[in-house]
């Protein structure tokens, strides 16, 4: 009887490395997929603050140029 008490708390110990491993491996893998979209993230950002400067440059080229037609 102690016997299968001993193999069936193996074969759970067995089931909970293959899980820790399963899950350190997915973890390494969501890191690394984090990493790429916080890079991914910060290009966006500095492409979006690149358009919206130079919006912001047209907008006042537009003013100058509606000032000046109106003088």
């Amino acid at each position: 009887m102690e016997t299968g008490v001993l193999d069936r708390f193996e074969r759970q110990v067995t089931v909970l490395l293959q899980q820790y491993e399963r899950l350190k491996k997915d973890n390494v893998k969501l890191r690394e997929k984090q990493s790429v979209l916080l890079g991914e993230h910060d290009a966006l950002n500095r492409n979006s603050q690149s358009l919206v400067d130079g919006i912001k440059k047209m907008i006042e080229r537009l003013k100058k140029i509606e000032k000046e037609n109106s003088e």
